[in-house]
Formats: C-alpha cells, sequence, structure tokens
C-alpha cells in the first residue's frame, strides 16, 4: 500500500512538472510570437511613414515650381478657384497680379544660368515677405509670376500690394562684387469685375503689365477696358 502510495506520488509530481514545462514552454512561445508581432507592427508603421512622407513629397513636387519652391500654375489655379469661392459667398474682391522682372536677361547672358536661378530664389523670398499668409505667390516660369490676393474690400488694396512688391525688389542685387539692379512690372486685375475665371484675369493682368513695360518699366497698372478712343487702356503707376 505504501509503495503504491509512493508510486501515485512520484507519478503526480511528475505529471505537474510535466505541465509546468509545457506551460512554461507555451509562455515562451506566447511571448516570442507577441514579440514577433510587435515587431511586425513597427517595421509597417515605418513602411508606412516612408509612404507618406512620399506621397507628400510627389505632391509638393506637382503644386510647386521646383527651383523657388513657389506654388506652380496648378497649385495658383487651386487656390484661385477656393479664393473666388469666398469672395462670391463674402462679396469681397479678389486682386491678381501678374509680374515681369525688369532687366533680368543680362544677368543670365552675363553671369549664367546658376547665377540667375540664384536671382530668381531670392527674388521668390522677397515676393513672399510682400503679402499676408492668406495671399499666394506663384511663379508661372522664366521670370514671371503672378498673386493673388483674397478677401479684398477696394481695390486700392491691390495697388498697395504692388507698392510694396516694387519697394521689396528695389533693393540692389549684389552679386559677384558687383550691384545689380532688377525691378518689376505689374498688371493688376480684379475678380469679379475685370473677369470671372482665372486665364480670363491673367490674360488680362498681362495686358496692363505689357502697357507698363511700354511706358518706362518698373511700375504697375490696372487693367481696364479698351478706349473707345484716345485713351490708354491702363492706368499705370510708377515708383
Amino acid at each position: 500500500m505504501v509503495a503504491a502510495l509512493a508510486i501515485i506520488a512520484i507519478l503526480s509530481l511528475a505529471y505537474n512538472a510535466i505541465l509546468w514545462r509545457d506551460a512554461r514552454s507555451k509562455s515562451a512561445q506566447m511571448r516570442m510570437a507577441l514579440q514577433q508581432l510587435e515587431e511586425q507592427k513597427i517595421i509597417l508603421e515605418k513602411e508606412r511613414e516612408k509612404e507618406v512622407e512620399a506621397e507628400e513629397r510627389i505632391r509638393h513636387l506637382v503644386n510647386h515650381d521646383n527651383l523657388t519652391g513657389l506654388s506652380n500654375r496648378l497649385l495658383l489655379g487651386d487656390f484661385f478657384h477656393l479664393a473666388a469661392a469666398s469672395a462670391r459667398r463674402n462679396r469681397t474682391l479678389l486682386g491678381l497680379l501678374y509680374l515681369d522682372l525688369d532687366d533680368f536677361k543680362p544677368v543670365n547672358e552675363e553671369l549664367g544660368r546658376k547665377t540667375g536661378d540664384e536671382v530668381l530664389c531670392d527674388v521668390a523670398m522677397r515676393l513672399q515677405a510682400s503679402v499676408r499668409e492668406s495671399d499666394i505667390v506663384a511663379r508661372l516660369g522664366g521670370d514671371e509670376f503672378a498673386i493673388v490676393l483674397p478677401n479684398l474690400s477696394r481695390r486700392d488694396d491691390a495697388s498697395q500690394v504692388a507698392k510694396k512688391v516694387l519697394q521689396k525688389l528695389a533693393s540692389l542685387y549684389t552679386i559677384k562684387g558687383k550691384d545689380w539692379a532688377i525691378g518689376v512690372s505689374i498688371g493688376i486685375s480684379i475678380y469679379p469685375t475685370d473677369g470671372d475665371n482665372l486665364e480670363q484675369l491673367l490674360n488680362r493682368a498681362d495686358e496692363a503689365m505689357s502697357k507698363v513695360k511700354s511706358s518706362g518699366k518698373n511700375g504697375f497698372a490696372f487693367w481696364t477696358p479698351k478706349p473707345i478712343s484716345g485713351e490708354t487702356a491702363a492706368s499705370s503707376e510708377g515708383v
């Protein structure tokens, strides 16, 4: 009897030992599985972060000028549609400035394309410093830029921005030990009085800008309808 009880006790201990060992083994396996899942989660999160960053870079490249970092024509169009809708709701005006640099070509020809690009980047920074956070500055190409001014209460608000741009760009550019004066001719059109879409406003602001070019450069002009006879088509002002 005693021997039988001893055998049972030994078997019971052995059984419990096996259960404990199995439990430890399963627990270790579970911990290992959880660790592997956590590692996979971290890897997937990092991959997703890279995808998001890549998407943001692509979106930025699609909507911005590669050289200056300014908005491009595509983003300008999207911004204009939103700003025009806001102007209709709030019964405000929207100003569009078309800018073409004066005397920039000699910089490119004498100092080279690389230096010309550096000047364009400097111009871009000066333009950004001339406007409100709610405005947008875009590079249209070459040495041509556009600025959209939403939520204006008066036409004259656009001329105040044009004057500030002229002042900012009036400072000399010191390039390779030589001072260069680069001005800007600006044409202004107003939504909705001068047009109801971006292309129309750009064309009319461009027309006003050309009047500034032909009348001495480095100034601004509002677009006005073509005169019936003997009148100028754009009222201009220089600095």
